[in-house]
């Protein structure tokens, strides 16, 4: 553990045991803190990349077809779910690559919310589902509250 918190720069002299576990504490916490920002980052980038890129752009999933059908398209079910493939790929791509920027979080939290409400108002009967829009929306949801409330000031 000390070695990671010297990793992040923490640095602190140490008085007695009182101190020394007030200190780790705090460590501790600030450790957790990186920890979750990066997991939450990565875990916003991979849900955007991997229905972008395997229900949508590789395999093309019978769900997708169905649930495109009964919303909005852009000409075709076929095209609309490319469409929507390739904007959640760039939408994870900016996400890493936009790494301490606000922006691809928050336009992620309007997606994921969009996302949710579409798929309740679209077809109500995937919420029953054992892997369904509400646990993945919803769970993505808090990954973007976390990256909003954690990330750095310095962060535009």
């Amino acid at each position: 553990m000390l070695q990671t918190l010297l990793r992040f720069g923490v640095k602190k002299e140490i008085s007695d045991e009182k101190s020394e576990s007030a200190t780790t504490n705090h460590h501790f916490l600030l450790t957790c803190h990186i920890n979750s920002y990066h997991l939450s980052r990565i875990a916003i980038a991979f849900i955007w990349l991997y229905h972008g890129l395997i229900p949508k752009l590789i395999c093309s999933h019978p769900t997708e077809m169905e649930l495109v059908s009964k919303g909005p398209m852009l000409g075709s079910p076929e095209i609309t779910i490319v469409v929507a493939g390739v904007i959640e790929v760039i939408a994870g791509l900016c996400v890493i690559a936009f790494w301490r920027s606000k922006w691809p979080i928050q336009l992620s939290l309007i997606g994921f919310i969009c996302l949710l409400v579409g798929s309740l108002v679209i077809a109500p009967e995937q919420a029953t589902h054992a892997f369904n829009p509400v646990t993945l929306t919803v769970s993505a949801i808090f990954f973007c509250l976390i990256q909003l409330t954690a990330t750095p000031k310095k962060a535009g």
